[in-house]
């Protein structure tokens, strides 16, 4: 029994971190104040010219500001590496049981994308946040390169002794 919660750890540590954060309002995790501080006139002549529609809205230097546009891929990459960690965690966890590989990564896979369906409907309800399927579909695509580095391990680790 003890095994199981040490492999489920991780996964409880990923899940904890993003229910509090998706508790939080977005003047609560404003990180432009913080960027703002930065020297950022690199980043205005390397990345001024880009721009793109990202749900309803253009995400550009101009629309967002320096220190927005920043702080929009952070987000992003936030969670995309958030649930790709979710994806190695939930694996994990399922190690000690007696499922097959292929298995176990469908029920990650589908654990993560239910958490992220969930995570955006709350989102949604938040007065304060903002639900979106992009979000959902950017959750998704962490969990998928997740998927491919546990696939990978897995098979150097499975042909290693051959």
């Amino acid at each position: 029994m003890r095994k199981k919660v040490m492999y489920a750890l991780p996964l409880l540590l990923v899940v904890s971190v993003i229910v509090t954060a998706s508790s939080m309002s977005y003047e609560q995790q404003d990180l432009r104040e913080y960027i703002n501080r930065l020297p950022l006139e690199w980043v205005e002549h390397a990345l001024g010219s880009i721009s793109f529609t990202y749900s309803t809205g253009t995400v550009s230097i101009e629309e967002k500001g320096t220190a927005g546009f920043i702080e929009f891929f952070i987000r992003k990459g936030t969670h995309f590496v958030v649930y790709g960690l979710m994806m190695i965690g939930s694996y994990l966890a399922l190690i000690p049981y007696r499922i097959n590989f292929v298995w176990k990564i469908i029920t990650s896979y589908l654990f993560i994308t239910l958490f992220a369906v969930i995570d955006e409907l709350r989102h949604f309800y938040h007065p304060d946040r903002t639900g979106l399927w992009q979000d959902i579909v950017l959750d998704m695509t962490g969990g998928l390169f997740a998927v491919l580095v546990i696939v990978i391990d897995h098979h150097r680790t499975s042909t290693k002794g051959r």
